[in-house]
């Protein structure tokens, strides 16, 4: 940073760079003094006048405040990744024997999922459908567009994102809804319906990875809308505004307390899981349901690392979320593969099996999220200083991509299961 030398006559006055003096020691011009560490440094000379912020510590690459934030996130995904884990195994479950092909068993969560997925949008995507069907002359919808993209979540208006609600907002969106929705059952019902003979044919699942991917952009759209709608409403006083606003706001002046109270909620509720399945039946189905909010955890975990790496390298192709679903569908291939082995397998292996396909690479996959970057990617939005719009054929490019590659490694991992034994 630059300072002014301070010289007796102003009109002289000159500007001057000094040297940044090293962390945790003192900025020495001409006189030195005395500096404790932690403490601002200041050197006061002759006409110079600095003052050094000391960096903060860190351990293992954190800063105490940097690791408060890590491990809030992390606690905040695995507890939301869980609750979508237990409400995309209730709907798959029910929806079973009611949707056959070329429909498939994960369908109505993963409208669901991106139903909610939208609800809970931010301001930049609820802010595209503020409609300009008239001149806006007087610039009243640019306005209105610009005071919803600055909103966290349109839902709650004036949310302030600030302490743990960050860390609140990416379990509900990247943790619940990524969880809830998954791409890699959907995929592996799809790849079934053409490796199994007898079965479905190719056609069947071309129609099917159509209708699961118009299904859930119209879901994620209509829940943007909805959000948009709720915040144009803006009903003062209204139970849904005030009281979460509330509860946020008490939340925020007892950070330690809340911290330590949802830690041990998480903690307790995974020794809860491991009791109630260890007095299950070997045959009981909730069993498998245990042991995958054990597993699901890490696989909401992964997607969200690798969306942090990847996703900004080539923004039109999000790579991270790309990279998740397709691991996703490997594994659930790899696992169904081994479950249906007719040869047959010990009890224990095919549970961990079970469980893992279910929760790690259920939660590793995801159609909320996917769905949104696709329907992101669909929009056209003026380039500043150009008359053109963004391309728009990534929008297209990029769920074409994504279901092909699932298919394809999809077929690679589970169908020589099945060709094998022809």
């Amino acid at each position: 940073m630059c300072v002014k030398q301070k010289v007796s006559k102003p009109a002289e006055a000159k500007t001057s760079c000094p040297v940044e003096p090293m962390s945790g020691q003192r900025a020495e011009i001409g006189n030195s003094a005395s500096y404790s560490a932690g403490e601002p440094a200041k050197s006061s000379t002759k006409g110079i006048d600095v003052e050094v912020e000391a960096e903060p510590r860190k351990l293992c690459g954190f800063t105490r405040k940097s690791f408060l934030k890590f491990t809030d996130e992390v606690l905040a995904l695995s507890m939301c990744g869980q609750l979508g884990i237990v409400c995309r195994d209730f709907l798959t479950a029910a929806s079973k024997d009611v949707l056959v092909a070329p429909l498939f068993s994960a369908l109505a969560s993963n409208m669901l999922g991106s139903f909610a997925m939208g609800v809970l949008c931010d301001g930049k995507a609820a802010s595209a459908y503020v409609r300009r069907a008239e001149p806006d002359s007087e610039g009243l919808l640019t306005a209105e567009a610009n005071k919803v993209k600055g909103e966290k979540m349109p839902l709650l208006a004036n949310l302030k994102a600030s302490g743990g609600m960050a860390s609140v907002l990416l379990g509900m969106r990247t943790g619940y809804c990524g969880a809830f929705t998954t791409l890699s059952s959907w995929n592996q019902s799809m790849v079934e319906h053409v490796v199994k003979a007898g079965g479905p044919t190719f056609a069947d699942s071309f129609v099917g990875y159509l209708i699961g991917l118009l299904a859930s952009v119209m879901s994620v759209v209509l829940g943007q809308m909805f959000a948009l709608y709720i915040f144009e409403l803006n009903i003062q006083g209204a139970w849904y505004s005030v009281w979460p606003h509330a509860f946020f706001a008490a939340c925020g002046r007892r950070p330690w307390l809340v911290r330590l109270s949802f830690w041990a909620l998480f903690l307790t509720g995974l020794a809860l899981i491991s009791a109630y399945a260890a007095t299950l039946e070997e045959s009981d189905d909730d069993r498998d349901l245990c042991f995958a909010l054990l597993f699901g955890p890490l696989g909401v975990l992964l997607r969200w690392k690798l969306g942090k790496l990847l996703n900004a390298k080539f923004a039109p192709f999000p790579l991270g979320t790309f990279a998740a679903n397709v691991l996703g569908c490997i594994g659930v291939g790899i696992t169904k593969a081994v479950l249906d082995d007719p040869n047959g397998d010990s009890y224990w292996v095919s549970l961990q099996m079970a469980a893992i396909g279910l929760g790690f690479c259920g939660s590793l996959s995801t159609v909320s999220t996917f769905v949104t970057e696709v329907v992101d990617r669909l929009q056209p939005i003026a380039i500043k200083g150009a008359k053109a719009k963004s391309c728009t054929l990534w929008g297209v490019i990029y769920p074409v991509g994504t279901l092909a590659a699932g298919f394809v490694v999809g077929l690679a991992s589970y169908g020589w299961s099945v060709w094998a034994y022809d």
